[in-house]
């Protein structure tokens, strides 16, 4: 994700109206935010982190 992908994210969530665009369109399972910046939040297991390398610090 890049910057700009997540200050968008960000301004568009905020006061809750990205999460308030899934009322409106029920059943497509994509907030505002994501709509709009292209992206999606996958929550991940510790252990799928894990196997995916993701537990790491960076450096």
């Amino acid at each position: 994700m890049t910057l700009k992908q997540a200050l968008l994210r960000l301004v568009v969530s905020l006061l809750g109206l990205g999460n308030f665009w899934l009322w409106i369109r029920w059943g497509k399972g994509l907030a505002l935010q994501d709509q709009v910046t292209d992206t999606i939040v996958v929550k991940l297991t510790k252990d799928e982190s894990k196997e995916l390398n993701l537990h790491r610090k960076a450096g």
